[in-house]
């Protein structure tokens, strides 16, 4: 059957797998018996290789916090008018800087800090 004949798939995860939902348009020569027992004996071997590069990718993978700072008095001017712009050019630069993808630099959260002027911004970023 072309793979233009199905349509309105449904992906719903439980807790013993994934159920997948979906119309078909199948000529009449196809039975609906024959394609059930078609789809019974087919390995799926692309959903399968899909389902275990995601796990293997989270295996590898751990998660840790970590703090940057940056100088200069005007960040909530700019935060106001660009908040979500410099939330995601700091996750691109990090991911660059560690050799990550983007999709791996989650959470990104500003903070904005007064300090006095004696106070490194690395003794700020150290402190918190």
């Amino acid at each position: 059957v072309d793979e233009g004949r199905v349509r309105g798939v449904v992906l719903k995860p439980e807790a013993d797998g994934l159920l997948v939902e979906f119309e078909l348009r199948r000529p009449a020569s196809l039975t609906e018996q024959d394609g059930t027992a078609a789809m019974d004996v087919c390995k799926y071997k692309a959903v399968w290789a899909v389902y275990q590069e995601v796990l293997l990718g989270m295996e590898e993978k751990v998660v840790t916090t970590h703090k940057l700072g940056f100088e200069g008095e005007d960040w909530d001017y700019v935060l106001e008018r660009r908040d979500a712009e410099v939330k995601e050019a700091a996750a691109i630069e990090t991911a660059r800087a560690l050799g990550v993808g983007r999709e791996d630099v989650v959470e990104v959260g500003l903070t904005l800090c007064r300090r006095a002027s004696s106070c490194s911004s690395r003794y700020v970023t150290r402190q918190s």
